[in-house]
């Protein structure tokens, strides 16, 4: 274990400790609250447009580290959550899979399954037969105008010929 590192606050190897992360965190939010103040007294000594430009952009790097710190502790705290959730959704469903009542509905949930499956297929080939209907009763009538409405078909271009 010469370049591994084992923390027990995340029970993992070779992984960056959350332990670690969090005191960088907090150093880096006490520097730039350290920084922030500096500038600000700063600026009450010294009120010119150069300081007060100075003390609102540690102010801003103040607020963007605190939102970000907040933000990353509410995704870990999150993260912990679900995986808490998912390990209690598996103890319950390993739980009811030992449970003998659970493999006779089990056993009557798969043949309902199979009659549900094979209705669904008469009632899509049904559906499928009517939409090709529907389909071609289109296109025959979309033929038909187009025959009507052709500049170039025999009986229009006999009327043209008539009118002129």
């Amino acid at each position: 274990m010469s370049g591994e590192h084992h923390c027990a606050a995340t029970s993992t190897v070779n992984k960056k400790c959350e332990c670690e992360d969090d005191l960088r965190d907090s150093d880096r939010l006490w520097t730039d609250f350290e920084h922030c103040a500096q500038q600000v007294s700063r600026l009450y000594r010294d009120p010119t447009w150069k300081s007060l430009q100075t003390a609102a952009a540690s102010t801003t790097q103040l607020y963007k580290s605190s939102i970000d710190v907040h933000r990353r502790g509410f995704e870990k705290g999150f993260r912990a959550g679900r995986i808490s959730l998912a390990k209690h959704c598996a103890q319950q469903v390993s739980r009811l899979y030992r449970d003998p009542t659970w493999k006779s509905l089990q056993t009557a949930a798969a043949s309902t399954t199979q009659l549900y499956k094979s209705s669904i297929d008469v009632h899509r080939r049904g559906f499928e037969k009517g939409f090709r209907a529907g389909r071609i009763s289109l296109a025959k009538r979309h033929r038909k105008r187009q025959r009507q409405r052709s500049p170039t078909s025999p009986s229009t271009l006999i009327k043209k010929v008539r009118r002129i």
